[in-house]
């Protein structure tokens, strides 16, 4: 051992190695601050830690050769010193380079809806504030200052932000901490109370490390309610500061609101988050309340404009298009970064078949929000309406990442499978969909047609018998007429089909819906006459049939379906669908 010790000292390989990890550790130090700076990609900070380890042994190698007995007795120590640290800052940068090299060139192979690893990303979830009022009546504000709080922290570069529907389902769970940051594939958790005495409002907040529960920061905010949406943003600012270390520019200085305007503000949102038709319409009234009081106000015209569009989109009311696009201008001309705005725009721009409308609409939604779930949901929707069913999927799949708790995501991840004869991958994710709403008869459906094709018609059965009795016992048209097709019962499947037509002029279905259960019946004229008049109602959902992989080929095969793709409209969508596939393909 003594000889050992005398022949590290000789070699000075304890102060090589010394120095080395001083130095080492300095460098990774100033890494830590300099590149969040630039706001540098997450993995450049692991490559220089691996750079500083990888580079300890070389150093150890130089030491070696440099001062052992063979070294030039010529040459004085301070030299060698100087030919050693040269040597070593050489094989540092060597090694550092190689190694992004090789990660960049890893990371260039990686699809492109995969997500970067949670642990060298700030994310953060913010849990619903509790309403310390009491009043359930009076829950709005809580929930609304929270949903304000995470649309403001999506605004920043580098930071995840799980989704609103992600976020807001543990409302009401005695689930823990660390269980919500698992699920949810955070680092920290922000949560809150608010009161307010109706001139007032007062936030408490605390982030919390989401792994072992520990309080990371927290603080008090007392303001007037005419100042809310400058506290959201000073509670935003605060708590990035708290993420990253490092304050960032605040944003540009917001106009005091209208105390009854802002209220009624938060109350719409409040049911417009709930998407069903009379949540909906009882949000009108209280957007077009807050508009009356305050008519600058962005956020409320740009959700009168969202639930008009809704109507329309949803639920076939089209008097309220002008409205809706009406709201949604003046939503922008106050402010045109507005995300909700942005999104109805190019909702609206779709029902009209403005394809150059909804992709610029997308584009800037994109670039200045990245990160958002619902901007990648919005470009999944439009990607499904291209014909694009598996980068439909993939888009989703991204925005799935930020929101694993949305049904509707993974409805639509489903759907979009479906839609490419993915079945496998369509089953997988309906089950995803329905551990969140279970026995959705949309998605049983999407499972039962899937189980067709794959031959499984035993398992189809029982889904059928499951969809038309017991709790649900809705009609799953397209699964029931499939089924029977492949089990020879084509009068069976006519039958069905017949019973939804007679239905299309109460409003309950689509012609391209009807349409497609004729072509599954094998009766092409039928199923053309249908989706003739699917165009002539610019039906949306006409535009998801072009490439439907559920479709029969002697329908594909009809001069009258290449008719039909030949009209103006359509030869305008495909130019334009083209044009997408070829940014797609040169990676754009």
């Amino acid at each position: 051992m003594r000889r050992l010790i005398e022949i590290v000292r000789a070699r000075k390989l304890d102060r090589v190695g010394a120095g080395y990890a001083v130095i080492g550790w300095l460098a990774v130090q100033v890494a830590s601050v300099v590149l969040p700076t630039f706001e540098a990609p997450a993995w450049l900070m692991q490559w220089t830690i691996a750079a500083a380890i990888a580079g300890f042994p070389f150093a150890l190698a130089i030491a070696w050769l440099l001062f052992g007995p063979d070294a030039d007795p010529q040459k004085p120590g301070r030299q060698r010193n100087w030919y050693a640290a040269a040597l070593v800052g050489a094989i540092l940068v060597s090694i550092w380079g190689s190694l992004a090299l090789y990660f960049q060139h890893r990371g260039d192979q990686e699809p492109a809806g995969a997500a970067p690893p949670a642990a060298a990303e700030a994310s953060i979830a913010v849990l619903p504030f509790d309403n310390l009022g009491g009043d359930p009546a009076r829950a709005y504000v809580s929930e609304g200052i929270s949903d304000e709080l995470i649309n403001s922290l999506s605004r920043v570069s580098n930071l995840r932000v799980a989704a609103r529907t992600s976020s807001f389902a543990f409302r009401g769970t005695k689930a823990g901490i660390a269980e919500i940051a698992r699920q949810l594939g955070v680092r920290t958790i922000l949560e809150g109370s608010v009161s307010d005495d109706g001139a007032r409002v007062r936030v408490n907040v605390q982030l919390v490390n989401g792994a072992d529960g520990y309080l990371i920061w927290s603080d008090s905010f007392d303001r007037d309610l005419t100042d809310a949406v400058a506290l959201e943003d000073e509670i935003a600012q605060a708590v990035t500061q708290a993420l990253t270390h490092r304050l960032l520019p605040g944003p540009a200085p917001r106009a005091p609101v209208n105390p009854q305007a802002y209220r009624s503000y938060l109350q719409g949102q409040y049911f417009l988050f709930k998407r069903d038709k009379d949540s909906v319409l009882r949000s009108v009234p209280l957007f077009e309340r807050a508009v009356k009081a305050a008519p600058d106000y962005a956020d409320a015209q740009a959700g009168l404009g969202a639930a008009r569009m809704i109507l329309a989109f949803n639920y076939g009311r089209a008097d309220t298009v002008l409205p809706a696009s009406e709201a949604t201008q003046a939503a922008l001309r106050a402010d045109p970064r507005n995300l909700q705005a942005l999104l109805t725009r190019s909702s609206l721009a779709a029902l009209n078949w403005d394809w150059t409308g909804v992709a610029d609409a997308l584009a800037r939604a994109n670039a200045l929000y990245p990160k958002s779930s619902e901007v990648l949901h919005y470009r999944s929707i439009h990607l499904a309406y291209m014909g694009l069913a598996e980068k439909s999927a993939e888009f989703e799949l991204r925005a799935v990442d930020l929101d694993p708790l949305s049904f509707i995501k993974w409805f639509n991840v489903a759907t979009a499978y479906l839609s490419a004869g993915r079945y496998e991958q369509a089953i997988a994710a309906s089950r995803r969909a329905l551990a969140l709403v279970p026995e959705s008869p949309q998605v049983l459906e999407i499972i039962c047609e899937s189980e067709v094709a794959t031959g499984d018609l035993a398992a189809a059965k029982q889904l059928a018998a499951q969809l038309s009795s017991g709790s649900i016992a809705v009609p799953a048209p397209a699964c029931g007429i499939q089924l029977a097709m492949a089990m020879g019962a084509k009068r069976q499947a006519r039958r069905i089909a017949d019973a939804i037509a007679a239905g299309y002029d109460t409003g309950s279905t689509f012609a391209s819906g009807i349409a497609d259960l004729y072509a599954f019946c094998g009766d092409v004229p039928t199923a053309l006459a249908w989706y003739d008049k699917a165009y002539d109602r610019r039906e949306l959902r006409l535009l998801l049939k072009r490439f439907d992989h559920r479709l029969p080929d002697a329908l594909k095969a009809a001069p009258a379906w290449s008719a039909l793709w030949s009209k103006p409209a359509l030869v305008a969508w495909e130019a334009r669908r083209q044009a997408i596939g070829a940014r797609i393909l040169a990676g754009r």
